[in-house]
């Protein structure tokens, strides 16, 4: 970044979309599974701890100025953050006349209505606080740029955060279904695949292995989970529950030691989340 003069912030976060779009593929499953947890975790973290050192920083340049110019920089600071609001407001409705306009017959035509509300979707976050927290001590004017970068931050996602839901019904959104249109088209091409990959073989076992992805298509055909709890998998988690019991017991008894009783655990963990319906057991929020 620094021999090519861009921004190292901007340049990590590209770097970093890059890496998460190509590298996934590249991870064995339980790797994936663990990075996606420890990232959400990390990023929780991450978020508290410069929103954290943004607000003594903010309140330690607040103090430090004098009355007259204290005011002078709040005013400043708030004519920033209109002015973000207002340029994004501008972008996004001009950006929505030029697809009207140029768009290609496959690209859904988007409304008015739809432009104002990804207009008001503009929180800042992290990366407007790195970049103003990546500036040295000495640079000119960094105190202001610090305090316009916090109340950027603290007022797109106050005030345009609480406001979201209201505009959402004052604008009248209808739901967006072109998720579930895609995700039931992406889950019938992948059940294909799989049910093409195992077109040769023969048996009893591919047999019953078909079987499962010809009802999975089906039920991604009718925008319904591929698994979604059935007969089977609710008297699998009813066995899965009495082995817990069991287990719990052995260790209760001082017939297994920890090791084994984790090492266990995680088999019946496992089994219980291929068993259960999917996003079930999904963590939503931190």
């Amino acid at each position: 970044a620094e021999r090519l003069h861009v921004s190292p912030i901007i340049a990590t976060v590209v770097y970093a979309m890059i890496l998460g779009h190509y590298w996934p593929s590249q991870q064995s499953p339980r790797d994936r599974v663990h990075a996606y947890a420890v990232w959400e975790a990390s990023i929780f973290v991450l978020n508290v701890a410069a929103f954290l050192i943004m607000g003594l920083q903010a309140r330690t340049i607040l103090v430090r100025l004098p009355v007259k110019e204290r005011w002078n920089a709040l005013f400043f600071s708030l004519a920033v953050l209109v002015i973000v609001i207002v340029v994004r407001l501008l972008w996004v409705m001009t950006y929505g006349l030029l697809i009207r306009k140029f768009r290609p017959p496959s690209v859904p035509l988007p409304s008015v209505s739809a432009g104002l509300l990804v207009s008001w979707c503009g929180m800042r976050g992290l990366v407007t606080l790195a970049t103003a927290f990546s500036l040295p001590s000495n640079f000119p004017g960094r105190d202001i740029i610090v305090l316009s970068a916090f109340t950027v931050v603290l007022g797109t996602l106050v005030l345009q955060g609480l406001t979201l839901e209201p505009l959402i019904k004052k604008l009248k959104i209808q739901p967006d279904v072109s998720y579930e249109a895609d995700m039931s088209s992406a889950r019938t091409a992948i059940m294909d695949a799989a049910l093409e990959k195992l077109q040769p073989y023969e048996g009893a076992t591919a047999d019953a292995v078909r079987s499962y992805y010809e009802a999975a298509r089906t039920n991604a055909l009718d925008k319904v989970e591929p698994q979604a709890a059935t007969e089977h998998d609710n008297f699998k988690m009813k066995a899965i529950e009495a082995q817990r019991q069991k287990l719990a017991q052995l260790r209760l008894e001082g017939s297994i030691d920890d090791d084994i009783f984790h090492a266990l655990e995680e088999e019946l963990d496992w089994a219980q989340l291929e068993a259960a319906p999917v996003g079930k057991y999904e963590i939503l929020s931190v």
